[in-house]
């Protein structure tokens, strides 16, 4: 297989591809078809580019058309709520696909990172799932989960300096004066996370449905444009939270905890501002669905939207 030079490819690529069956959709190029493991057989693409890994799942419920505008904001609050590294991304086409990404690094074990998405991709896509939860043979392991000590340690190495609170460890990002700390919190949730790395974007008490739209529609093309980051909407005590949020594996090493900074210091440039307007100004809310050809209106009613 012929990778582009500047492609870092993990190794044991070749063995972990024939491991996984995937079968090459171009030729030369890094992207595979595969069937991912579990009961439901669900076909999925692998894409290997500027040095990320990226699973790609369509998302059943809504690629038979067009996503609406008004169900954008109550499918981001269900996503958020599973608590999985998988992410809802709308893709040029206007259709909401899932989308796991991992950076490229020497210790990457491919076939085992895909395995651990499938069983994340399956609570993703469960109707009855309602909150996170544990593959079905796996326990949850609270050993792997960095104490505040470690956390500082992995921070000093990752080349980033920060402070404990209460809530964890705060970490100033970098090139932004909208939101400059991200929480560094332990997360032994049942899926596995080690590290959560989050920060705030904004809090509303209770967005207009026109903001509602807006901001679904422009924090999931948020999430098509992030690495590894994705945007959560947290609901809850009469209020709306939206954050920016990475989930780290274990082993959490100096250079994921980097990357996942970086990302967390990407998002925050890239939407914190916009965030804050599309929320609290109905105004702008409906411009920016115009100016994007979406409006709220629901499925039966709205036409297709046109192609931003």
């Amino acid at each position: 297989m012929n990778l582009p030079a500047s492609l870092k490819a993990p190794e044991g690529l070749n063995a972990a591809l024939e491991a996984l069956n995937a079968v090459s959709l171009a030729a030369g190029a890094p992207l595979w078809q595969l069937t991912l493991p579990g009961a439901s057989h669900r076909a999925a693409q692998l894409a290997l580019r500027e040095n990320w890994a990226q699973l790609r799942l369509p998302h059943p419920t809504l690629l038979a058309r067009p996503a609406q505008a008004a169900e954008l904001w109550p499918l981001l609050v269900d996503h958020s709520r599973r608590h999985v590294i998988a992410k809802p991304i709308l893709t040029t086409g206007q259709q909401v696909i899932l989308r796991a990404d991992v950076p490229l690094a020497p210790e990457l074990d491919l076939a085992e990172w895909v395995d651990r998405c499938s069983a994340q991709f399956e609570v993703a896509l469960d109707p009855r799932q309602t909150g996170p939860r544990l593959p079905p043979d796996a326990q949850p392991d609270n050993s792997t989960a960095p104490g505040p000590t470690d956390v500082r340690r992995l921070c000093a190495e990752a080349g980033w300096n920060g402070t404990e609170r209460d809530q964890g460890f705060s970490v100033p990002l970098e090139g932004n004066d909208h939101q400059p700390h991200a929480a560094l919190l332990t997360a032994t949730t049942a899926l596995g996370s080690a590290l959560r790395a989050q920060v705030e974007l904004e809090r509303f008490d209770a967005p207009a449905r026109d903001c509602q739209a807006a901001l679904g529609l422009f924090l999931l093309l948020v999430n098509r444009r992030l690495r590894w980051a994705r945007a959560e909407l947290d609901e809850g005590n009469g209020s709306t939270v939206v954050r920016l949020v990475v989930e780290l594996p274990a082993p959490v090493t100096p250079r994921a905890l980097h990357h996942a900074l970086s990302a967390l210091s990407v998002g925050v440039r890239l939407s914190g501002a916009e965030v804050a307007a599309l929320g609290h100004s109905e105004e702008l809310a409906q411009e920016y669905l115009r100016l994007r050809g979406w409006s709220w209106e629901p499925a039966e009613t709205n036409a297709n939207p046109s192609t931003p």
